[in-house]
């Protein structure tokens, strides 16, 4: 655990995840292969001029980004292996300064299929990617100024890349206001009814339903995603898979962190010592800003129980999941339990993975990233 060996730990990690997703066959990521490898030989070399004019469904920044590829070579499988580079690289890059167990939010990062989205949704992780840059630079040292403006540059770069970025500019909220014990507690209690109670939870979603529709801007996308409506999702594997682990981080955050007067241990000793004694925690993010973006996550993640447009925008905040989940595992007091804890999620991440993506046909119609037919043929 030492700095030395977590940096080479990143970098084998970034060659590990970087190279192969890098060389993985067009075919692999339905996404890449129905849409984007195609239309990287279709617009490839589009002129500048035709940038933002051009009729298609993909933003101007991502056009560019084929365009800046595209002047270096026009073989697809180069754009695949720089944007594979680029996404793994920020998100190592990202772990590495602010994770607290880098071995095991690189675990997380696979085992949680962000891995495999990644490889999907090309757009999108870039603009993903950008925000955290963002984020970053709005959490440095850099003068105020440098640092408002620079996020706002990078905000706009984002959306070019997928207009779902948008939501970063919560990023400016949630970095000034405080998360208390209040909040916790009435999220909690929310949240808990939202889920458990199917009467407001159709409630909730067809008020959401209602907005918009009435909107001449999302009444497109909301009958497009309508049409995917998988009520049944609610109880399976993968739906309380993408859930369950988010709303564990999310309580015992809030146990844990926010000033709660609770010790985790099972030995006597002197219990204000322990509860007031000072943990340092890698990377500058505050813990008021990682709760509410899980929080955000984990309401998101409900309502897309039903709507599964909702899932789109957790892309933004997935993230700092790893983040807070080293703080909590480095805030309990006991070192057994702590590594009892990590053996725990090591082991039911690891089930709940395979669990997941045993359905072969499955995985393979729904994202394309079968994690045992490998990648090259």
């Amino acid at each position: 655990m030492s700095q030395e060996r977590k940096r080479w730990y990143a970098i084998f990690s970034f060659i590990l995840l970087g190279g192969i997703q890098a060389l993985r066959k067009y075919t692999v990521g339905n996404d890449l292969h129905f849409q984007y490898y195609g239309n990287f030989i279709k617009y490839h070399h589009l002129p500048w001029k035709y940038i933002f004019g051009v009729k298609t469904r993909y933003e101007p920044g991502f056009l560019t980004f084929y365009k800046l590829v595209g002047i270096i070579t026009d073989n697809p499988q180069i754009m695949i292996a720089v944007h594979s580079l680029f996404v793994i690289g920020v998100f190592v890059v990202f772990m590495y300064k602010n994770c607290d167990d880098l071995p095991l939010s690189i675990f997380l990062f696979v085992t949680m299929n962000h891995w495999f989205q990644s490889m999907v949704i090309l757009r999108q992780i870039l603009a993903v990617c950008f925000l955290l840059i963002a984020t970053e630079i709005l959490y440095s040292k850099l003068p105020m100024l440098v640092r408002y403006l620079s996020f706002i540059v990078l905000l706009l770069l984002a959306m070019s890349m997928h207009y779902s970025a948008v939501v970063g500019v919560v990023f400016l909220i949630m970095r000034n206001i405080k998360f208390n014990k209040t909040i916790f507690v009435v999220s909690t209690v929310m949240g808990g009814l939202l889920f458990f109670s199917d009467g407001i939870f159709d409630w909730v979603m067809e008020q959401i339903g209602i907005i918009l529709e009435s909107s001449s801007i999302y009444a497109k996308q909301y009958a497009y995603f309508s049409s995917q409506l998988l009520k049944e999702s609610k109880y399976t594997m993968s739906g309380i898979y993408s859930f369950v682990p988010y709303l564990m981080t999310f309580v015992f955050a809030g146990v844990l962190l926010m000033g709660w007067r609770i010790v985790v241990t099972i030995k006597p000793g002197n219990w204000e010592k322990r509860y007031f004694r000072k943990v340092s925690f890698c990377g500058n993010y505050s813990n008021d800003f990682l709760m509410y973006s899980i929080l955000i996550v984990v309401m998101a993640k409900i309502l897309a129980f039903s709507l599964p447009v909702f899932s789109r925008f957790t892309q933004y905040f997935m993230p700092f999941e790893y983040v807070l989940l080293g703080r909590v595992l480095k805030k309990i007091y006991n070192p057994f339990i702590r590594r009892i804890i990590i053996i725990f999620i090591y082991g039911i991440t690891a089930v709940a993975f395979i669990m997941m993506n045993s359905n072969l046909k499955l995985n393979a119609r729904m994202t394309g990233t079968v994690p045992y037919l490998f990648f090259w043929q």
